[in-house]
């Protein structure tokens, strides 16, 4: 078995490029693997979990065993447009309204302002004007004891370091102190009732923040793994807690966790919390993100993304009510909360920017029985909700009189029969003050004890006709029900890092595959036959003219197009050369150097600070990798239409028209030939390009991005193509194609039926020696002359 020499040239290239792949891959994500040699972590028994049996403790009308607090989405403005409003709305309501135990803030800045190809509107600043408002919002509300605060992707923007003077969520955020005394992990614990809880964030912000758009995913080195296992864990003898609960900035599916030198991932740790807050995806585009929300049958834990401040206004309450966490998503009235901007510069003189209080209705959160689809039956005591005597439920209103209130309670839509009581305790005064709107109403949950779904809703009115209602779809046996949350659940569990860089390497292969495997196919030769024979292709083009003549069925016609893309396969090489090898240097290129170099960290005072690398598994700055799953998706899409677009429109070409028709037929031009496919192809061309210019605008200019950038080289070599190539859009069509139409019959056709014609002569003249072994010696020896005659004559037509 044989191949050229340009065949072992590229076999070789691409062995050697795909291990230097490999250790790239290896030594950039060092910091996310143990430094220890990894064992199997111990069993850790879950703090938090319950026997179904559990029935120590009765849900009753006593406001006891409950405690609520609100997770708040940040999203602050620049000084262009709204800095104060997000804040000052949010305050508002938690002081006047809702009045908490704690509050926990994932904050996140966002800059949209885009003068035309200004440098300021190419990147993202930290502005000090936007934490100043921040600093003056929190000192006027008075939340500050009860306030938790992580930093977003936003705040990590053009940030060289934690302790460089562009990350002002250090000087300027409530919990910066615990989060750099925590190295990027910090906790607290509330004692209540029966037990304790504990509440552990994690900040797993990129070490160094490049400016966008390099900066979306985050990841938990395994130095922050060591400290989160250390948290939610801890030592062997720590008393346990009746729940831990996790907030992070980012949801797990934009997040590399790494592994702890003790060999703990982040689904051990999950196996003891119970829920995991996040924000960070703004609910995504067109509805996607409306239900970001998921459970994982693993870990038995529940995953609970938020949507923004700015344009959803939302917020949540969660309540914990004798261990059964529940919540409730609200948003504020945006059309009475106007974006304007004056106030900002009052703000930092240090006027009020706190507005009036905001006309809401009345909001109401569900406590007992528990909603179905968020039941954790392995972390929770569901048996309570079979036990308990009374429905419970929280109902947070501008009202200062319970009285004034009107309450409606169905089951099923049918009338509860026993009349809602108001059992709250405290005043709302303050953070913290142990005020506890809560509300009850007896039942018997017996009544409701067969296994199925039973719908309870609550409708709050108050005395200026405004409304709440609140839905709990229960289960009295504590059994789960399905979330449905369609994509957005999706979204949640598809682990986006992992699953963005296996596609990317699955894209990559196939690449390499319909490069490689045509050419080794077309060049193999088997030892003893004349090279460069057509031996590989004739074949198929025998089949594709042979379907072509076939009825238009389903089945005849795939496999005429399967053979016909393979053909198409096998002739690149044989008839592009040049794009062929170009393609395949630039693929390997791809996997084993890096792709441009770019300013990453424009405030950086350092060059080496300022400017790095990408490459395919990260980014390398000052000699320090950042291994974001931004390089994988940035890859991913660059790869689909930046190169394997082309390479489709390669093979597209690489056939002859002329050869997939026999000869002296009508032949239709195919889709690639015709001049409006040809524009789309130029179009497809532009784009890209103008998407390469866009990647200068944001790391540099034209120097490095777009001088030092093999992606700007490879667009080059590919509009060459497009436009002198094969079947180009400057080049005429072939001599071959214009004879095709005079040829008196299919060359593949013509030459089958010669074979077949020269195989039955031989045939016959084996057969006459064969019926005469001696005895007609002198029929015999003519019979031989014969044949060694028609042998000569094949030479000589061979030849010709």
């Amino acid at each position: 078995m044989l191949f050229s020499l340009s065949s072992w040239i590229a076999l070789i290239a691409t062995l050697l490029c795909t291990l230097r792949a490999v250790y790239l891959d290896k030594w950039a994500t060092a910091d996310l693997q143990g430094s220890s040699v990894h064992e199997s972590p111990r069993n850790v028994e879950g703090p938090n979990r319950w026997t179904m049996s559990d029935g120590n403790v009765a849900i009753g009308t006593e406001p006891d065993n409950i405690f609520y607090f609100v997770q708040v989405p940040f999203l602050i403005l620049t000084p262009h447009s709204t800095a104060w409003s997000s804040i000052s709305k949010a305050n508002t309501m938690i002081l006047t309204v809702i009045r908490p135990a704690y509050i926990s803030i994932p904050i996140e800045r966002i800059h949209y302002s885009f003068p035309a190809f200004s440098q300021v509107g190419s990147s993202n600043h930290q502005h000090l004007a936007e934490w100043k408002v921040y600093e003056k919002a929190l000192s006027e509300s008075g939340v500050v004891d009860g306030w938790y605060d992580l930093r977003g992707n936003h705040d990590c923007f053009d940030v060289p370091g934690w302790y460089d003077t562009a990350n002002m969520y250090k000087d300027y955020a409530v919990s910066s102190r615990r989060l750099e005394e925590g190295q990027g992990v910090y906790e607290w614990e509330i004692s209540k009732g029966t037990g304790k809880y504990k509440f552990v964030a994690f900040d797993a912000c990129p070490k160094r923040g490049p400016s966008r758009p390099f900066n979306f995913f985050g990841y938990m080195p395994s130095s922050g793994m060591n400290r989160l296992a250390d948290s939610i864990i801890g030592p062997e003898d720590r008393e346990p807690y009746n729940h831990t609960m996790v907030f992070a900035h980012y949801p797990t599916t934009t997040v590399a966790f790494g592994t702890s030198d003790d060999g703990y991932t982040y689904t051990d740790l999950a196996n003891q919390f119970s829920v995991y807050f996040c924000g960070h995806l703004h609910k995504l585009l067109g509805g996607l993100g409306d239900a970001l929300k998921g459970y994982d049958p693993k870990t038995h834990s529940l995953e609970l993304e938020l949507g923004d401040m700015k344009d959803h206004a939302s917020y949540r309450i969660v309540a914990v009510d004798h261990d059964l966490i529940s919540f409730v998503d609200v948003n504020l009235p945006l059309p009475q909360i106007p974006f304007t901007a004056p106030n900002i510069p009052k703000a930092i003189d240090g006027e009020s920017i706190l507005p009036e209080s905001i006309d809401m209705p009345p909001v109401v959160l569900i406590t007992n029985p528990k909603e179905a689809k968020w039941i954790l039956q392995y972390k929770e005591p569901v048996a309570r909700i079979a036990q308990s005597k009374a429905l419970r439920f929280l109902i947070f209103t501008q009202e200062q009189d319970p009285n004034s209130l009107r309450v409606e309670i169905t089951i099923d839509g049918i009338e509860h029969p026993y009349p809602a009581q108001y059992k709250g305790v405290g005043v709302p005064n303050g953070i913290g003050q142990g005020y506890t709107p809560l509300w009850t109403s007896e039942w018997d949950p017996q009544s409701f004890n067969d296994m199925e779904e039973h719908t309870l809703r609550i409708t709050v009115t108050d005395s200026a006709g405004r409304q709440g209602v609140d839905e709990s779809v229960f289960k009295v046996n504590g059994a789960r029900i399905d979330i449905n949350g369609g994509p957005g659940e999706w979204i949640i569990w598809s682990k986006l890092s992992l699953s963005l860089k296996r596609c990317c390497i699955l894209v990559i292969g196939s690449i390499l595959a319909l490069l490689l495997i045509p050419k080794l196919y077309s060049d193999y030769t088997p030892i003893g036959s004349p090279r460069y024979t057509s031996a590989a292709r004739d074949p198929i083009l025998k089949r594709i003219h042979t379907l072509s003549k076939e009825p238009h069925t389903l089945a005849n016609r795939t496999r005429y197009h399967v053979w016909l893309w393979t053909l198409r396969c096998i002739d690149l090489p044989r008839n592009m050369p040049v794009v062929w090898a170009g393609t395949l240097i630039y693929t390997l290129m791809l996997i084993s150097l890096p792709w441009f170099k770019g300013e990453f960290i424009p405030v950086a005072q350092k060059s080496e600070d300022r400017y790095g690398l990408f490459y395919l598994s990260g980014l390398r700055i000052s000699d320090e990798w950042v291994p974001l799953a931004d390089t994988w998706m940035f890859a991913l899409f660059e790869i689909i239409f930046g190169l394997a677009a082309f390479v489709v429109i390669w093979i597209w070409r690489a056939t002859d028209s002329a050869d997939l028709h026999c000869s002296g037929t009508s032949r239709i031009r195919t889709l690639n030939e015709r001049a409006w496919f040809k524009a789309l192809v130029v179009i497809m061309w532009l784009w890209r390009a103008s998407e390469v210019l866009a990647l200068g605008s944001f790391y540099g200019g034209v120097w490095p991005t777009l001088v030092q950038n093999s992606i700007i080289w490879w667009l080059l070599f590919a509009g060459v193509a497009i436009a002198t190539g094969k079947d180009g859009i400057f080049v005429r069509r072939s001599v071959k194609e214009r004879n095709s139409s005079i040829w008196g019959r299919c060359i593949i056709c013509h030459k089958s039926t010669t074979d077949q014609e020269e195989d039955d002569t031989r045939r016959s003249l084996l057969d006459n020696i064969d019926d005469d072994p001696g005895s007609h010696s002198s029929s015999s020896s003519s019979t031989t002359e014969s044949l060694q005659g028609f042998n000569v004559i094949k030479v000589r037509k061979s030849r010709k």
